[in-house]
């Protein structure tokens, strides 16, 4: 058995999805980013007992690290119809001319948030596959039915 949907994700389902990947896990690595910039460079100018530039470092890179991370996500959206396909060993995926596939061991645990299906791999990228992409609940359910179980077989 195998499932192929085809449908084109907006920009607000990205930055859903990015906004709640951001609040549950993201905001502590940019934070960790954020202050080992601003210990090095308070190391390098010498203002190591002066917490005012380095606070004002730490923050000035916080949110020039969450902005840029904002902003990849919605640069390198594609708006483009895809074509997602989904069987026992993995999946592949094709936007035009571009494709990619996996197997699911390299995905995280599938998720379903506010009816659409999230197909995250560790690394952070995800598919997020829109409840629309279904023709029906039942549709959707037996696909996460089967990705589940795929996913299980694989690990």
């Amino acid at each position: 058995m195998s499932h192929t949907l085809r449908y084109s994700s907006s920009r607000r389902e990205v930055w859903h999805w990015y906004w709640r990947t951001w609040r549950a896990r993201l905001w502590r690595i940019h934070a960790a980013i954020a202050v080992a910039v601003g210990v090095i460079m308070a190391g390098k100018s010498g203002a190591t007992g002066n917490l005012g530039p380095i606070a004002v470092t730490i923050a000035a890179t916080f949110a020039g690290v969450v902005a840029v991370s904002v902003a990849i996500p919605q640069i390198l959206f594609k708006s483009s119809e895809r074509t997602l396909r989904v069987h026992a060993s993995g999946w592949s995926t094709q936007i035009g001319p571009k494709s990619g596939q996996g197997s699911w061991p390299e995905i995280a645990p599938v998720q379903e948030v506010e009816g659409a299906v999230i197909l995250a791999n560790k690394g952070g990228n995800a598919l997020i596959v829109p409840a629309r992409a279904f023709s029906c609940d039942a549709e959707r359910n037996q696909f996460l039915s089967d990705v589940r179980k795929w996913q299980a077989n694989a690990g």
